[in-house]
């Protein structure tokens, strides 16, 4: 089973780290962790979803301006997470969060 909450957690830490402790700006932040996670993000399975959400979760939150790429793995996410039957990767309580996300995800990119 994936820990859902450990991966948004390294990731979670690893921007706070750098815009707290390295003086980044948002977006350097998640450029970083866009690079830190890179093996996460090209498994192509779970990890990729939740990584790459976390990500743009964080962007959003701190008003970084989403680009192509971000809409991109949006659309990624919204259509691999309709491929995957998460149940079978993640516990309820966390597949109760992540469904929380796609939810998220979908609504902004329709908009």
């Amino acid at each position: 089973m994936v820990d859902y909450f450990k991966i948004k957690y390294l990731i979670n830490d690893c921007f706070y780290y750098e815009v707290l402790t390295n003086g980044r700006t948002y977006e350097q932040a998640a450029g970083i962790c866009y690079e830190a996670f890179f093996e996460y993000i090209n498994m192509g399975g779970i990890e990729a979803i939740i990584a790459k959400s976390t990500i743009i979760m964080l962007k959003y939150r701190h008003k970084v301006r989403l680009n192509m790429s971000d809409i991109d793995s949006m659309k990624y996410i919204i259509e691999k997470a309709d491929d995957i039957s998460e149940r079978s990767f993640l516990n309820e309580e966390s597949m109760e969060f992540f469904e929380e996300e796609l939810e998220f995800i979908h609504e902004k990119l329709e908009n």
